[in-house]
């Protein structure tokens, strides 16, 4: 399912400070930090890619690999057809039916070589060489080929492409049973990244009794605290989670003019709360990123869903 959202470009206020918190009287706390170069952003702009025709996948049911490094040294390793590591991590995203498997690890580099510090493997830059210390493929040396990145470079583009920390979370919840009593509120750090208090909090209201957060997110592996979200000059959008959960969606383009246009797929995303199904938004404020999903909630014995909007402010992680 194809998401749209915008990020509203500021090239002609660089680094103007402009509040990015809630509407509330605080507003003003957060400005975010400023905007410096980000630690790899030369190996960001492009990916790479090693599928079936090469014959270096055959004996296997893998039909594509694909690497992907971050500008902060995340690296995002998927495969498709079958599990690249051979299920030796509960840290995989899986969706069995369509063959999908992803892996994100942190990276550190010496010279040519990324180690891939979390999943075991390197992978060369001089000769775009993968190889995996363990899984179904270990110790081969896979060629892997250079895939120049589908993202439409704009100045805004370096701006955006980094690993963001939450300051700030707005809920609002509408629609259900709740008629005109909506429900708003803004968590602010410590428990901004913390969807365990959020939903214990959104809960414990006598008019969200079927909401179900907490529940909600538990039965999908999401209830616990946001580490980080970060958006790669590569085509990858992560949202990190503190238990080793991922969820992963695709960058189309970033225009000058600031719109980003994203691919979200269902089959990866499995969070009601986050599933951005009636519609994402974004926008960059000075130093600071707005990350807002609206999404539809469906309740036991509610006849229309609740409509949810869970809004991340966000200030660049390093």
């Amino acid at each position: 399912m194809k998401k749209y959202f915008i990020l509203l470009s500021l090239l002609a206020l660089p680094f103007a400070f402009v509040g990015c918190g809630g509407d509330d009287d605080d507003n003003n706390s957060y400005v975010g930090k400023e905007l410096t170069e980000t630690q790899f952003q030369e190996l960001a702009d492009k990916f790479y890619q090693i599928t079936q025709e090469s014959g270096l996948l055959n004996g296997t049911n893998i039909e594509e690999i694909v690497l992907k490094l971050t500008e902060d040294g995340l690296a995002l390793l998927q495969s498709k057809g079958g599990d690249i590591l051979g299920n030796i991590s509960t840290r995989a995203l899986k969706d069995a039916d369509g063959g999908q498997y992803a892996y994100v690890s942190k990276y550190t580099r010496n010279g040519d070589e990324i180690i891939l510090v979390d999943l075991g493997g390197t992978f060369n830059l001089s000769n775009n060489t993968l190889t995996l210390d363990a899984g179904p493929l270990a110790a081969q040396s896979l060629v892997m080929s250079t895939i120049i990145s589908r993202v439409s470079i704009a100045e805004v583009l370096n701006r955006v492409c980094r690993t963001w920390n939450i300051i700030q979370t707005n809920i609002k919840v509408e629609g259900g049973d709740l008629g005109s009593d909506s429900y708003s509120k803004n968590f602010r750090v410590p428990l901004a990244d913390d969807l365990v208090a959020i939903a214990a909090d959104i809960d414990a209201q006598p008019k969200l009794a079927n909401v179900k957060m907490g529940p909600n997110l538990e039965e999908n592996g999401r209830l616990a605290k946001i580490t980080s979200v970060s958006i790669s000059k590569n085509g990858s959008i992560l949202i990190v989670y503190s238990n080793g959960k991922w969820d992963i969606g695709e960058v189309k383009s970033i225009g000058a003019d600031g719109k980003v246009d994203i691919d979200w797929p269902d089959d990866f995303y499995s969070n009601e709360y986050l599933s951005g199904e009636l519609g994402i938004s974004a926008q960059i404020e000075s130093n600071c990123l707005r990350l807002a999903f609206n999404s539809k909630v469906n309740a036991e014995g509610v006849n229309e869903p609740y409509k949810v909007r869970v809004e991340f402010v966000m200030e660049w992680a390093n």
